[in-house]
Order: C-alpha cells, then structure tokens, then sequence
C-alpha cells in the first residue's frame, strides 16, 4: 500500500496537472488583470521565495475555506463565501466593477472545484490546483 506521503504528492501533482493543462488556458483576462502581480523583482530575485509565498497563501486559504468553512455550512456555500472574500481582494487591484463581479463569480465556481476536489482525490489535490492558478495570477508561470 502506498504511503500517506506519497498519496498526498500524488493528489498534489494530479491537482496541479488538472490546473495547468484545463484551466490556466481558460483564465479570463479580466481576471488577471484584477490581480496585483508579484513585483518582478521579487519574482527574478528568488524564483523560490515567489513560490514559497503562494504555496503558503493558497495552503491557508484552502485550510479555511476547505477544511473549516466547507464542512460547517457546505461545499456550496464556502465556494460563495471564497467568491465574496475574493470581491474584496480583487477590488483592491483597481480593476473595474464588472472584471470584480466577474472575477469573484469565476473564483467562486473554482472554490466549489477545489471543495470537490478535496473530496475525491484529496486536501492537497486542491491545494495543488489552487497553487497553480494563483502562480498564474501572480505572474510568475
């Protein structure tokens, strides 16, 4: 039998996998560019430091949202919460109202495919899928 560890790699890479070949290509523009970037010098000055720091962002946000949030009220409704949470954070990047409204409907739909994903293949599963999306939205792939 496959240890812990390696079946927790294994959901990580088949959740990045997912990600970078479905949805990266799929990223609205609108969203993107809803997002603040890492200031290039922080992604060429450390290419792991820039991962690290999403790695621990995306860990936290999946650990509340997936792991706290999601069995108290819902994969429903944590996805809605995760949509509104990301209204706030994508107002902040001076993006217009619409790209804002969008953006934290399209993160919301992706909050309720992490919550699944968590589900059925695993917690790192949607970690892995969150990390790569967020390393697109922070520019660094």
């Amino acid at each position: 039998a496959p240890s812990v560890l390696t079946t927790d790699l294994m959901a990580l890479i088949i959740g990045a996998g997912i990600t970078f070949v479905l949805i990266v290509p799929l990223i609205p523009s609108a969203i993107v560019a809803g997002f603040e970037p890492l200031p290039v010098a922080a992604r060429t000055a450390s290419v792991v430091f820039a991962w690290l720091y999403i790695f621990v962002r995306v860990y936290i946000e999946e650990t509340v949202f997936r792991r706290i949030l999601a069995p108290r009220i819902g994969g429903i409704l944590q996805a809605m919460v995760f949509g509104l949470f990301h209204f706030t954070v994508l107002s902040l990047g001076g993006a217009s109202l619409e790209a804002v409204l969008f953006g934290a409907f399209f993160l919301s739909i992706l909050g309720y495919v992490w919550y699944v994903m968590a589900e059925r293949l695993g917690f790192l599963a949607g970690v892995g899928s969150h990390l790569i999306w967020n390393a697109r939205a922070y520019g660094v792939i």
